[in-house]
Protein backbone atom coordinates (compact mmCIF):
# COMPACT_ATOMS: atom_id res chain seq x y z
CA UNK A 1 0.00 0.00 0.00
CA UNK A 2 1.33 3.68 -0.91
CA UNK A 3 1.94 5.99 1.87
CA UNK A 4 1.83 8.87 -0.14
CA UNK A 5 -1.32 7.62 -1.80
CA UNK A 6 -3.45 7.11 0.91
CA UNK A 7 -2.20 10.41 2.59
CA UNK A 8 -2.57 12.70 -0.57
CA UNK A 9 -6.37 10.85 -1.08
CA UNK A 10 -7.05 12.17 2.99
CA UNK A 11 -5.63 15.51 2.15
CA UNK A 12 -7.94 15.82 -0.92
CA UNK A 13 -11.09 14.34 1.94
CA UNK A 14 -10.16 16.99 4.01
CA UNK A 15 -10.84 19.75 1.38
CA UNK A 16 -13.90 18.13 0.56
CA UNK A 17 -15.59 17.95 3.67
CA UNK A 18 -14.71 21.80 4.40
CA UNK A 19 -16.14 22.75 1.66
CA UNK A 20 -19.03 20.37 2.26
CA UNK A 21 -19.44 22.06 5.57
CA UNK A 22 -19.68 25.56 4.15
CA UNK A 23 -22.64 24.29 2.00
CA UNK A 24 -24.75 22.18 4.33
CA UNK A 25 -24.41 24.97 6.80
CA UNK A 26 -23.63 27.94 5.46
CA UNK A 27 -23.89 31.52 7.37
CA UNK A 28 -21.57 34.59 7.48
CA UNK A 29 -18.14 33.22 7.04
CA UNK A 30 -18.65 31.05 3.90
CA UNK A 31 -18.54 33.58 1.16
CA UNK A 32 -15.44 35.57 2.63
CA UNK A 33 -13.69 32.75 3.19
CA UNK A 34 -12.78 32.75 -0.28
CA UNK A 35 -10.84 35.85 0.36
CA UNK A 36 -8.93 34.00 3.25
CA UNK A 37 -5.59 34.83 2.52
CA UNK A 38 -3.54 33.41 5.78
CA UNK A 39 -5.36 30.04 5.35
CA UNK A 40 -4.08 30.16 2.15
CA UNK A 41 -0.32 30.65 2.60
CA UNK A 42 -0.08 26.91 4.14
CA UNK A 43 -1.64 25.48 1.31
CA UNK A 44 -0.27 27.61 -1.61
CA UNK A 45 3.31 27.66 -1.29
CA UNK A 46 3.35 23.50 -1.38
CA UNK A 47 1.18 23.71 -4.51
CA UNK A 48 4.04 26.29 -5.71
CA UNK A 49 7.00 23.85 -4.70
CA UNK A 50 5.05 21.30 -6.43
CA UNK A 51 4.27 22.96 -9.79
CA UNK A 52 8.26 23.81 -9.07
CA UNK A 53 8.93 20.54 -9.37
CA UNK A 54 6.68 19.25 -12.52
CA UNK A 55 8.02 22.42 -14.54
CA UNK A 56 11.19 21.24 -13.78
CA UNK A 57 10.29 17.60 -15.09
CA UNK A 58 9.37 19.23 -17.86
CA UNK A 59 12.57 21.15 -18.94
CA UNK A 60 15.03 18.28 -20.17
CA UNK A 61 17.62 18.49 -22.53
CA UNK A 62 19.09 22.23 -23.39
CA UNK A 63 16.47 23.63 -21.14
CA UNK A 64 17.43 21.99 -17.89
CA UNK A 65 19.47 25.24 -18.02
CA UNK A 66 16.45 27.13 -16.69
CA UNK A 67 15.95 24.42 -13.71
CA UNK A 68 17.69 27.55 -11.14
CA UNK A 69 15.20 29.83 -12.58
CA UNK A 70 12.06 27.96 -11.80
CA UNK A 71 12.97 27.34 -8.13
CA UNK A 72 13.83 31.20 -7.74
CA UNK A 73 10.71 32.06 -9.28
CA UNK A 74 8.54 30.02 -6.12
CA UNK A 75 9.06 32.65 -3.63
CA UNK A 76 8.79 35.20 -6.00
CA UNK A 77 5.38 34.03 -7.21
CA UNK A 78 4.19 33.85 -3.56
CA UNK A 79 4.92 37.06 -2.60
CA UNK A 80 3.05 38.86 -5.70
CA UNK A 81 0.23 36.34 -5.27
CA UNK A 82 0.20 37.40 -1.21
CA UNK A 83 -0.57 41.36 -2.43
CA UNK A 84 -1.83 40.99 -6.60
CA UNK A 85 -4.37 38.35 -6.64
CA UNK A 86 -7.61 38.26 -5.09
CA UNK A 87 -10.15 34.77 -3.82
CA UNK A 88 -6.15 33.44 -2.90
CA UNK A 89 -7.73 31.01 -0.50
CA UNK A 90 -10.31 29.68 -3.30
CA UNK A 91 -7.55 29.98 -5.73
CA UNK A 92 -5.37 27.38 -3.80
CA UNK A 93 -7.54 25.04 -2.61
CA UNK A 94 -8.20 24.95 -6.03
CA UNK A 95 -4.88 24.28 -7.36
CA UNK A 96 -4.05 22.03 -4.76
CA UNK A 97 -7.11 19.91 -6.04
CA UNK A 98 -5.83 19.86 -9.25
CA UNK A 99 -2.66 18.86 -8.35
CA UNK A 100 -4.00 16.08 -5.51
CA UNK A 101 -6.22 14.54 -8.65
CA UNK A 102 -3.72 14.07 -10.98
CA UNK A 103 -1.27 12.89 -8.47
CA UNK A 104 -4.33 10.29 -7.12
CA UNK A 105 -4.95 9.30 -11.30
CA UNK A 106 -1.54 8.45 -12.05
CA UNK A 107 -0.99 6.72 -8.41
CA UNK A 108 -4.51 4.71 -8.99
CA UNK A 109 -3.33 3.55 -12.43
CA UNK A 110 -0.06 2.34 -11.04
CA UNK A 111 -1.91 0.47 -8.72
CA UNK A 112 -4.75 -2.33 -9.02
CA UNK A 113 -7.86 -0.20 -7.44
CA UNK A 114 -11.31 -1.90 -6.83
CA UNK A 115 -13.79 -0.01 -9.12
CA UNK A 116 -11.03 1.77 -11.10
CA UNK A 117 -13.99 3.59 -13.15
CA UNK A 118 -15.55 4.68 -9.94
CA UNK A 119 -12.18 6.13 -8.62
CA UNK A 120 -10.83 7.94 -11.93
CA UNK A 121 -14.65 9.48 -12.22
CA UNK A 122 -13.87 10.65 -8.77
CA UNK A 123 -10.78 12.35 -9.02
CA UNK A 124 -11.21 13.78 -12.15
CA UNK A 125 -14.60 15.44 -10.98
CA UNK A 126 -12.50 16.91 -8.15
CA UNK A 127 -10.09 18.02 -11.34
CA UNK A 128 -12.98 19.91 -12.68
CA UNK A 129 -14.25 21.71 -9.38
CA UNK A 130 -10.34 22.42 -8.76
CA UNK A 131 -10.37 24.31 -12.39
CA UNK A 132 -13.61 25.57 -10.92
CA UNK A 133 -12.54 26.95 -8.11
CA UNK A 134 -9.06 28.29 -9.92
CA UNK A 135 -10.81 30.25 -12.90
CA UNK A 136 -13.78 31.92 -11.69
CA UNK A 137 -13.64 31.59 -7.68
CA UNK A 138 -16.24 34.21 -7.54
CA UNK A 139 -18.92 31.88 -8.81
CA UNK A 140 -17.88 30.04 -5.88
CA UNK A 141 -18.42 32.65 -3.69
CA UNK A 142 -21.72 33.55 -4.86
CA UNK A 143 -22.74 29.97 -5.15
CA UNK A 144 -22.34 29.72 -1.13
CA UNK A 145 -23.99 33.06 -0.42
CA UNK A 146 -26.93 32.10 -2.27
CA UNK A 147 -27.23 28.20 -1.83
CA UNK A 148 -25.35 27.42 1.41
CA UNK A 149 -27.72 25.94 4.11
CA UNK A 150 -30.38 25.68 1.59
CA UNK A 151 -31.45 22.70 -0.39
CA UNK A 152 -29.35 22.76 -3.77
CA UNK A 153 -26.20 23.29 -1.29
CA UNK A 154 -26.87 20.10 0.52
CA UNK A 155 -26.88 18.54 -2.64
CA UNK A 156 -23.43 19.83 -3.11
CA UNK A 157 -22.41 18.31 0.26
CA UNK A 158 -23.76 14.97 -0.11
CA UNK A 159 -21.95 14.46 -3.19
CA UNK A 160 -18.54 15.79 -1.77
CA UNK A 161 -18.91 13.44 0.89
CA UNK A 162 -20.04 10.51 -1.36
CA UNK A 163 -16.49 11.87 -3.75
CA UNK A 164 -14.98 12.04 0.04
CA UNK A 165 -16.06 8.51 1.02
CA UNK A 166 -14.72 7.10 -1.82
CA UNK A 167 -11.70 8.57 -1.93
CA UNK A 168 -11.51 7.14 1.71
CA UNK A 169 -12.15 3.60 1.46
CA UNK A 170 -10.88 2.90 -2.52
CA UNK A 171 -7.20 3.26 -2.24
CA UNK A 172 -6.94 0.50 0.84
CA UNK A 173 -7.77 -2.11 -1.85
CA UNK A 174 -5.33 -1.91 -3.62
CA UNK A 175 -2.43 -3.76 -5.00
CA UNK A 176 1.09 -2.88 -6.85
CA UNK A 177 0.72 -3.86 -9.95
CA UNK A 178 3.96 -5.68 -10.90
Amino acid sequence: MDIIFIGLSWLVVVACIFHSVMFWRGGAWCAPSTRWKCAALPIGLPCLVWCAWHGCLMLEGPLAMYHPIVWIMVPVLAVLSWFFIDYLFARTCGGFIILAANELLRRGFGNEIALRPLFSTVCLLLGIAGLFMVGVPWKLRILLENHAGKQPGRIIAIALWLCSLALVILPFFCHKIK
